[in-house]
């Protein structure tokens, strides 16, 4: 079986007789091409370690078997995830790198138009691409590096990139790009069909995160509904329910972030956002203990810290994009132009992209990127503005939500304690939903300000709660 590192020789005998009765290539499931050779290396080792761990754990589960079945089964479960994961690790990295690579691949295309003439050359552009400018899409270029190494033509290495890659978006701008080149089409026609990819990627990403985002706030408040209609029923369980309730909204929250695109937003670390969880994580533990005045306070700090910190990056990204505006004029009109652009490294890795294509390729041509670089940042803002004005309703519903419930359940008890003949015999507590409201708005409030989201929905959402409670 090819592939496999050096293994102590009965080690490697026994791996290799288990897995090629079952027909499976190690080395194709790792294979550079289609994983890149970057990977390639650390992917080989871990499948081989899986294999070994999956032989080992299956020979050692019938050793133990006489003694303890428990253990034996649990050996059993143990050879079996191992296997899952041999042949899932790949294709699990295949699917992380194709997230990675269409978050970066607008910055790509921008940085691609100044080289847009020939395709020989955009194939050396694309092998060669910074990668301290591009985190993922630095996997790509080596595997394209690989297939030229291989002594494939230009064209052919692109069209066969463009079969390899998770990336679907990638897929159909090299296909598209090695089609216009093979039908003589000119530079001209290129750079704008670059362009329009990239506009389209850009609207495509912020459309599908706002629809992730909208999805999820109105599951979370039709989840916070029917907390309370079941809780007659699921009775003390309801108090626990609650608390589950807020653990998902955190980590529906986290999920926005982590999928939320990055180009047009506000540049900001990504540890900013923490101006927001820990507070409201505070606030929650806060409120449960019988703390809601400092639990207030805990917000309030958090929702300053916030709003100052946002009004800074704000005031970055518009500054930056004055820069790069400055920048594309200045290029255009053949005057020196790299200072305004360093001014706006804010706005990321396009920005970051076109600055390195200047320092290899000289002016030519970049000014022509610049100016399509501003459409692309322009039409990135407009869609981040878009996505706040949809979350910005959806906030202030997810704020409601919590003293709605405390309304319901003060109805609840008091039903209870006239006798109502109620299933569960109780309802939720209202320790349990004040811990619930600083968190409900974390969602919903991250899909509309990102990583300089604040505590602000979480605040309004506690104070309303303890006024309805009170």
């Amino acid at each position: 079986m090819r592939g496999l590192p050096p293994l102590p020789g009965a080690l490697k005998r026994l791996v290799h007789e288990f897995y090629d009765q079952l027909g499976y290539d190690t080395a194709r499931l790792a294979d550079p091409e289609l994983v890149g050779p970057i990977a390639a290396p650390t992917l080989r080792l871990a499948i081989a370690f899986l294999a070994s761990l999956a032989v080992a754990s299956s020979v050692t589960a019938l050793l133990v078997l006489p003694f303890s079945l428990t253990h034996s089964l649990a050996l059993v479960a143990l050879s079996g995830a191992s296997v899952l994961l041999y042949h899932g690790l790949p294709r699990i990295w295949r699917s992380v790198l194709a997230s990675g690579i269409e978050q970066e691949l607008p910055a790509v295309l921008v940085y691609l138009v100044p080289y847009s003439a020939s395709p020989k050359y955009i194939a050396d552009v694309i092998a060669g691409l910074p990668s301290g400018v591009f985190r993922w899409f630095r996997h790509e270029s080596a595997r394209l590096r690989l297939l030229l190494d291989m002594g494939l033509d230009p064209v052919t290495a692109l069209r066969r990139l463009a079969e390899t890659t998770p990336s679907r978006r990638l897929r159909e701008v090299l296909a598209e790009y090695t089609s216009l080149q093979l039908l003589g089409a000119q530079s001209s026609q290129a750079s704008i069909r670059l362009l329009d990819r990239a506009i389209t990627i850009v609207r495509e990403k912020w459309h599908q995160y706002r629809e992730a985002g909208r999805a999820i706030v109105e599951l979370s408040a039709a989840g916070l509904v029917s907390l309370v209609a079941l809780a007659p029923m699921i009775g003390p369980a309801s108090g626990a329910a609650s608390l589950g309730a807020g653990v998902v909204m955190l980590v529906a929250g986290l999920y926005l972030l982590s999928a939320r695109p990055r180009l047009g937003d506000y540049p900001a670390s990504p540890a900013l956002v923490g101006v927001l969880i820990a507070p409201s994580i505070a606030a929650s533990l806060l409120a449960l203990y019988g703390r809601p005045i400092l639990a207030v306070l805990a917000l309030l700090a958090g929702t300053v810290a916030g709003e100052v910190l946002h009004r800074r990056a704000a005031s970055r990204l518009a500054s930056a994009i004055k820069s790069l505006r400055l920048a594309a004029e200045k290029a255009r009109l053949g005057l020196e132009y790299t200072g305004e652009l360093a001014q706006a490294l804010p706005l990321g890795a396009p920005v970051r992209a076109v600055l390195e294509a200047s320092r290899v390729a000289g002016s030519i041509g970049v000014g022509q990127a610049l100016v399509r670089l501003v459409r692309v940042v322009e039409e990135a803002e407009e869609q981040r503005r878009r996505a706040s004005l949809e979350a910005a309703v959806l906030e202030a519903i997810s704020a409601a939500s919590p003293p709605v419930m405390a309304l319901a359940v003060a109805r609840l008890n008091q039903l209870l304690a006239a006798g109502a003949p109620l299933l569960g015999g109780g309802a939720i507590s209202s320790g349990a939903i004040l811990a619930l409201a600083p968190l409900a708005p974390i969602p919903a409030s991250i899909l509309r300000r990102g990583r300089t989201a604040t505590a602000l929905a979480g605040l309004a959402s506690l104070v309303l709660t303890l006024y309805v409670a009170s």
